[in-house]
C-alpha cells in the first residue's frame, strides 16, 4: 500500500494522494479476492496461446451466443488454446461493444456472468478493460450531463476556440461534440467518435470507478485485462494527448493493486503506434507497468514480406527486437477484429512501400481506414481487409492462397512471445463484403457472424476451403505448445540465411534449439545450414534432414527445424 500511496501522489500531489489512501485501501481489500498464492504465480509456456472472439460470433436461433460460443470452444478449440478473449459482452451502444453503456453487465441478448465464468472454467479469459471512454448513454454521463455534483469533471469538457492542435488523432472524426446539459451547452472530448466520451482522469474519482470495476473483473475470473487504447488516457491541453506520463503512472497503479490482491492477472496494452512507443508501455524494473504488449508491426511486415516476396525487411526490424526484462513479453498476432494497422510501419518501410500495401489492399478487395495529422491532412492508418485476402492475390488457387496464409500463421507463432489467433482466421473466412455494405464500416470486412451449423459443417468436411486451413492452422499450433523453445522466454535470435527467408532462432533453458525457416516468395529456394549441426528433424512433419547437404523450401514453404 506504501507503493500503491506513492504512485497516487506522482498522479495528483502528497495532499490528494492522502485523501485517496484510505478509499482505495477499503476498496481494495473489500472485495475479497486477495490471492498472493505464496508468491509462486504461475507463468506463461509454449501452450500459451489466445483466441480472439467476439461474443456474438455464432448464431443459432436455439441458444444464445456465449453457449454457442462455449460448444464451439469445446469442440474445436480448448485443446489448443490456452487463453480465450471475447470481446466486450458488455452493454454498449456502438463501435461493437467498445463503447460501453455499463461496465458490470453482460449484455443480456449474449448471455450472462454465469456464462463467462463457465467458460472461464475452461480456458483463461481476458476481458477488455475499456479505461479511455464510455456510451454517452452510460450513467455516469447522463448523470454529468444533469448536473450531479457527484459526477462533475467526470468527461472533459473544452472551450471549441480552444487550440488543439497539437493532439494526435486516431481518427478523422471532430475532436470535441457538443451535448445539451441542464446547464446549457457543453463541448466535450471525444477521441474516437461521437458516441464515445472520454472520461477525464484528473479527477480521482473516475480512477476511483475504474479501479472498482478492475476489481470486479479479477472476480469474475480475467486472467488478463485488455487495456483498450491507453495510450489516450490523459489530456493535458497544448500536448500531445498521447504517451502522457501520468498515463503511464495510471498503469503502474493499476499494476501495483493487481501485485497486491491477484497477482496472476496479467495487464495488456493495446496501442497501435510505433515500436518503441509501443514497448514504453512495459514501464521498467523500478516502474513496472503492463506484463505484455501487442506487438503491432508484425501484421504490417509479415504481410509486406509476403507481397513483395522478400525477407529482408522483416529481419532488419526483427533483429533490434530486444527481450523483454523480466517476465514480459509480446502478444503477437496478425488479424484481428480490426484492420491492419499501418502506422508501426513508421521508419521501416519507405513511404512508396506503403502505398504499395494500400494498392494491394485495394486490388485483394480491401478498403484503407485513414488517420488526420496536425497540419489537417490525412495518411493511411490501417489497411481494412480480411488477412487471407491481403496476402492472396486475385489470380492464385485456393492451395496458394493457403499456403501464403498458413505461411503467415507459422512466422507469428514462431516469434518470440504469446500467439493469438483471430476467430476467422482460425475457419478460414474471406472478404465479407456484405458487411461492408450494411454498416458503412470498413472493418465489418473481418467481423461477418456465422451461422453456427453451416459453418461446422464446412470445419468438418474434408478438403473443403474451411477445413484446409483449420486443419493446418492447428497442426501449427499443437506442434507448437511441445516445444519449449517456443516458450515466451525462451531466448531468440534472426539470422540472415537468403533473402526470400524469414530464419526465426529459438532456444530453450533445456538446450532445446528450433531454427524456424520461413520462405516468404514464391520461389523454389536452396539454403545451406550445415553451420548450425550436422542433423536435424523437421518437427512439422517429424521427416529428418541431413544438413551437411543443401536444403530446400518450397514456396511459401516453412520447415521448423529441431537441431540436434
Amino acid at each position: 500500500m506504501k507503493h500503491i500511496a506513492a504512485v497516487l501522489e506522482t498522479i495528483y500531489g502528497s495532499k490528494i494522494a492522502n485523501q485517496l489512501i484510505g478509499s482505495f485501501t477499503e476498496m481494495i481489500y473489500a472485495i475479497g479476492i486477495r490471492r498472493a498464492i505464496d508468491g509462486n504465480v504461475k507463468m506463461m509456456d509454449a501452450r500459451s496461446t489466445l483466441f480472439v472472439t467476439y461474443t456474438d460470433q455464432l448464431r443459432d436461433t436455439k441458444e444464445r451466443p456465449l453457449k454457442k460460443l462455449d460448444n464451439f470452444v469445446i469442440n474445436y478449440a480448448t485443446h489448443f488454446f490456452s487463453h480465450i478473449h471475447i470481446l466486450p459482452y458488455y452493454p454498449s451502444t456502438s463501435d461493437w461493444g467498445f463503447s460501453v453503456k455499463d461496465y458490470k453487465q453482460v449484455n443480456s441478448d449474449f448471455g450472462d456472468w454465469e456464462d463467462i465464468e463457465a467458460l472461464g472454467a475452461k480456458v483463461d479469459t481476458v476481458f477488455d478493460f475499456v479505461l479511455n471512454h464510455t456510451s454517452v448513454q452510460h450513467e455516469w454521463f447522463q448523470k454529468f450531463l444533469a448536473g450531479d455534483p457527484e459526477y462533475k469533471d467526470f468527461y472533459i469538457e473544452v472551450n471549441p476556440a480552444t487550440d488543439l492542435s497539437a493532439v494526435v488523432r486516431p481518427r478523422s472524426t471532430p475532436l470535441l461534440t457538443r451535448f445539451e446539459s441542464a446547464s446549457g451547452p457543453k463541448w466535450i472530448w471525444t477521441t474516437f467518435s461521437a458516441d464515445q466520451v472520454d472520461l477525464n482522469y484528473a479527477n480521482p474519482k473516475v480512477l476511483e470507478k475504474m479501479i472498482d470495476v478492475m476489481l470486479f473483473y479479477v472476480s469474475k475470473g480475467a486472467k488478463i485485462l485488455r487495456m483498450d487504447a491507453i495510450a489516450y488516457l490523459w489530456k493535458e491541453i497544448g500536448t500531445t494527448c498521447i504517451h502522457h506520463p501520468k498515463t503511464h503512472e495510471i498503469i503502474r497503479l493499476l499494476r501495483a493493486v493487481l501485485d497486491e490482491v491477484a497477482p496472476d492477472v496479467m495487464l495488456l496494452s493495446e496501442t497501435n503506434v510505433p515500436h518503441k512507443e509501443n514497448i514504453s508501455y512495459f514501464g521498467t524494473p523500478d516502474a513496472p507497468e503492463a506484463q505484455m504488449v501487442y506487438q503491432f508491426p508484425l501484421p504490417p511486415l509479415i504481410a509486406y514480406s509476403i507481397l513483395k516476396g522478400e525477407a529482408a525487411t522483416i529481419t532488419r526490424w526483427a533483429a533490434t527486437l530486444d527481450k523483454p526484462w523480466g517476465k514480459n513479453t509480446y502478444l503477437n498476432f496478425t488479424a484481428s477484429h480490426d484492420g491492419v494497422g499501418i502506422r508501426p510501419l513508421d521508419g521501416l518501410v519507405a513511404p512508396e512501400d506503403i502505398e504499395f500495401m494500400v494498392t494491394k489492399c485495394r486490388k485483394h478487395g480491401g478498403n484503407v481506414s485513414f488517420k488526420q495529422n496536425s497540419d489537417g491532412s490525412e495518411s493511411p492508418y490501417e489497411l481494412n481487409c480480411n488477412y487471407l485476402d491481403l496476402l492472396a492475390e486475385p489470380d492464385d488457387t485456393q492451395d496458394m492462397a493457403i499456403d501464403k496464409f498458413i505461411l503467415s500463421q507459422a512466422i507469428m507463432l514462431a516469434m518470440p512471445g504469446m500467439p493469438a489467433i483471430y476467430f476467422h482466421s482460425l475457419v478460414g473466412s474471406r472478404n465479407y463484403y456484405k458487411g461492408v455494405e450494411k454498416t458503412g464500416e470498413y472493418r465489418a470486412i473481418n467481423r461477418e457472424k456465422l451461422e453456427y451449423d453451416q459453418l461446422v459443417a464446412e470445419l468438418d468436411k474434408k478438403g473443403s476451403f474451411r477445413n484446409k486451413v483449420y486443419t493446418r492452422l492447428i497442426h501449427l499450433i499443437d506442434v507448437r505448445k511441445k516445444q519449449k523453445a517456443f516458450s515466451p522466454y525462451a531466448d531468440f535470435s534472426f539470422p540472415e540465411i537468403n533473402k526470400h527467408i524469414f530464419a526465426i532462432y529459438r532456444q530453450a533453458e533445456n538446450g532445446q534449439r528450433i531454427l524456424g525457416l520461413h520462405n516468404v516468395s514464391r520461389e523454389q529456394v536452396e539454403v545451406s545450414l550445415s553451420a548450425y549441426t550436422k542433423k536435424a528433424c523437421d518437427i512439422l512433419t517429424a521427416l529428418p534432414y541431413d544438413l551437411s547437404k543443401p536444403v530446400e523450401l518450397q514456396p511459401w514453404g516453412v520447415l521448423w527445424l529441431e537441431l540436434t
